[in-house]
């Protein structure tokens, strides 16, 4: 793989990811709206999965944009990682639930793949906005 086959996969990365940034945007409109705390986690939760993209992006950003079958073999692999680990991010940065990164990442998973697993106890008494988040 050249380095240019890295800028591209690289450039393709940062763009998904920032604007996966933005599914947590409306979580912190309906923590506003419920008056709860967990406006700060989700507003953290943005700002650090859109600077990432953005650091993913910005170098990348005039790569070529042509990408073949192995880069987007490597595209769809990648961004499932990237996507469950930044998708943690709430889960593991609000204290009420006290989740480890493991225990995160595998909510972050199930919410985004729809399998309805859930570690979490205690469903009804979550803030509504990570119950909107999960969904």
């Amino acid at each position: 793989m050249t380095l240019r086959n890295i800028k591209s996969v690289q450039k393709t990365l940062g763009l998904l990811l920032t604007v996966f940034s933005s599914t947590m945007l409306t979580p912190i409109v309906i923590a506003l709206i419920y008056q709860e705390s967990t406006s700060l986690v989700f507003l953290a939760s943005f700002l650090i999965t859109g600077l990432f993209g953005l650091v993913l992006w910005l170098p990348a950003k005039k790569a070529d944009t042509e990408i073949r079958l192995h880069e987007g073999f490597i595209i769809v692999a990648s961004f499932w990682v990237v996507l469950a680990l930044f998708g943690a991010l709430p889960f593991f940065l609000l204290p009420e639930l006290g989740l480890s990164v493991t225990n995160a990442v595998f909510e972050s998973t199930s919410g985004l793949t729809t399998t309805g697993a859930t570690i979490l106890t205690g469903l009804d008494e979550l803030p509504r906005s990570l119950l909107f988040y999960r969904q």
